[in-house]
């Protein structure tokens, strides 16, 4: 990518400074300036950006004393500079803005307001300013830039296709999501009635984008073939070692994890790092993105042995080229190399890094912001490993109160911050709020197992279903301790118990027999699948950086697009029906089905907790320690 961009802009900037000449009457000779081009191109495709910046303001300066100030020669290399600046990632603190704005003034006073060139320019700018984060005034340049190709050239060009892309890409940073989609899909659309000779990798950028919006709102079966579109498009026109092609992997790698497919993501990752690493010139952020992607991966696949150099890369990276205590980058990737060490067993090495995500997130928004609330809940599990209950406790309170309040009731997370908070309030002897935070994390991480098995592969959904977060596990061992002769607790267990019974299996089992109705219910189940299937990846995935008003937007929407095909199933099939209403039986339902004298015994097993009050334990493990195989009859 980068040898094509520099090769067309040597070209375009040799012939401005040819015509710079000419009108100045030729009085130098035409070989100084191809040479000055010549090492001009040697700097940037070597990536001296500091030398090849030079060379260029210095044409600038020639320019504007042999053409003039204001001339079209001038707005030609102002543009491209302020193009070499933000593609070189100095469009923010550099006057990258202030050249692409000289550019369109000059365009817009030769050539008149309509013109093609302000149109690329403001093209440009609109870029810039994007990357800059002055969204508003982005969008307003790349609609401007749209509204003159539109008109000059009819709305089926591809340039613009080109401006469609560059104003959905400023409305996606803008969480309008809606509008950008409807812009990528006009995009595509104008590259497929192409020839495919005329493509070069034009419908690249939109389709990638377009199933980065499918991703992000959960949309995974129409952001699959999206994602693998785009990369054979990638390849075919820049090569399987472009840094887009990395990219590209990288976030279809990302969105595999999510959807638990470890397997498929893991060499995704692994090529998409190396070949930011291979690259002559290495680009550190991308390297570091790619490292702690694959970190990430690695361990959720159980492999923090393997996970760790890579962590260790990017952190590495990243602290050494931006200001490691204000980049939320940083403070991500000490978190999660934390809690790998964490799982290690180095608890003083997870401590030194959760506190420090800890300082750079609290610089960053502010001591009350729910974006704490994952940190502070690290260090909650933390002090439990060590056994400081007392210590363990504000952590978690705090991280469960910042949750709710931003991100709601019936979260993953919340269920994982309830289960810290109810093994702290056992162990600190608060045995029946213990089983009440317990009792509700099993609620949502039931909830959430329902919604998800529905909605991928019985390998997949058998996984899930073995670590997934709930609290039975805690509330049974608190009904068989401090809690056995609470009979109002052992119905509220048994409860939870009859609820949770073969989920996996009963919905698999169901997958076999279908529905057996008519077309229109097959049409309206497939439609509810879909619909659920959103709704589970956003649950699954988490905010992932949205705000907990735009995360809880696009939660309501997919809950209630679930919600209306449910009902719009259940009313054209009876067997659903009955399936629906079996998954909601509980212990009060299987009591009111027996005969006067009839019984009904169920088997647990389960990890027995400890519940008693347990001294601080330096030594790694002391929580999983104190977890015993168990069983309980009821």
């Amino acid at each position: 990518m980068w040898a094509a961009h520099w090769r067309s802009l040597v070209a375009a900037l040799l012939g401005a400074m040819l015509v710079g000449t000419a009108a100045e009457g030729a009085t130098a000779p035409a070989s100084p300036a191809r040479d000055s081009i010549a090492v001009w191109r040697r700097l940037a495709e070597a990536r001296d950006m500091d030398r090849a910046e030079a060379r260029t303001r210095a044409w600038l300066a020639i320019l504007q004393q042999r053409a003039g100030t204001d001339s079209l020669e001038v707005a030609r290399v102002a543009g491209w500079l302020a193009e070499f600046l933000n593609r070189s990632g100095r469009a923010d603190d550099s006057d990258a803005r202030a050249l692409a704005e000289r550019a369109i003034r000059i365009y817009d006073a030769q050539l008149g307001p309509m013109s093609l060139e302000a149109a690329a320019a403001l093209y440009q700018l609109g870029m810039v300013i994007y990357v800059i984060g002055d969204n508003q005034a982005a969008l307003a340049a790349q609609q401007r830039s749209l509204a003159i190709r539109e008109t000059v050239l009819g709305p089926r060009d591809t340039l613009v296709a080109t401006s469609l892309n560059g104003v959905a890409n400023v409305l996606m940073a803008l969480n309008r999501l809606s509008e950008a989609r409807t812009l990528y899909e006009r995009a595509i659309a104008i590259w497929d009635a192409r020839p495919a000779a005329e493509h070069a990798g034009g419908p690249s950028s939109p389709l990638e984008n377009l199933a980065i919006i499918f991703d992000d709102t959960g949309n995974w079966e129409a952001a699959r073939p999206l994602y693998r579109r785009a990369l054979a498009l990638f390849e075919q026109t820049k090569g399987p070692n472009d840094s887009e092609v990395a990219k590209l992997l990288s976030n279809y790698g990302s969105m595999l994890c999510d959807g638990g497919d470890f397997e498929t993501a893991r060499p995704l990752l692994e090529r998409a790092l190396r070949i930011v690493s291979d690259r002559p010139h290495a680009n550190p952020h991308a390297v570091a993105w790619c490292s702690g992607s694959l970190a990430d991966a690695l361990v959720a696949m159980g492999d923090t042995a393997a996970a760790r150099p890579h962590y260790q890369r990017a952190m590495a990276l990243e602290e050494k080229s931006l200001a490691a205590g204000t980049n939320g980058s940083v403070a991500e990737m000490s978190s999660n190399y934390g809690n790998l060490l964490r799982l290690e067993g180095d608890l003083d090495g997870a401590a030194a890094r959760f506190e420090q995500c800890l300082a750079i997130e609290q610089k960053l928004v502010g001591p009350d912001d729910p974006a704490l609330a994952r940190t502070l809940g690290r260090l909650a599990m933390l002090r439990c490993d060590l056994g400081d209950w007392a210590g363990a406790r504000p952590y978690a309170e705090r991280a469960l109160a910042l949750q709710e309040q931003g991100f709601g009731l019936d979260q993953t997370e919340t269920a994982s911050m309830l289960g810290t908070l109810s093994l702290v309030l056992a162990h600190v002897g608060e045995a029946r709020a213990a089983l009440d935070s317990a009792l509700r994390a099993e609620s949502i991480g039931r909830a959430h197992l329902t919604f998800t098995v529905r909605s991928l592969p019985e390998r997949q959904a058998l996984r899930y279903a073995a670590v997934r977060e709930g609290g039975l596990g805690l509330a049974l061992s608190l009904a068989a301790g401090p809690l056995a002769a609470d009979t109002a607790a052992a119905r509220e267990v048994s409860d939870a118990l009859v609820r949770g019974r073969a989920l996996v299996l009963d919905e698999i089992a169901s997958r076999q027999q279908g529905l057996g109705e008519s077309p229109e219910t097959a049409r309206r189940a497939r439609a509810f699948a879909a619909a659920r299937q959103r709704l589970a990846a956003l649950w699954v995935r988490g905010p992932r950086g949205a705000s907990p008003a735009e995360y809880g937007a696009l939660l309501d929407s997919a809950r209630a697009e679930s919600e209306a095909a449910e009902q719009a199933l259940a009313e054209s099939s009876a067997t659903f029906r009955n399936e629906r209403d079996r998954s909601r039986v509980g212990l009060r339902d299987v009591a009111g089905a027996l005969e006067r004298g009839d019984a009904v015994v169920g088997f647990a097993r389960f990890e027995r907790v400890g519940t008693e009050e347990v001294p601080p334990a330096p030594s790694a493990g002391a929580r999983a320690a104190r977890a015993v195989p168990w069983y309980a009859a009821v």
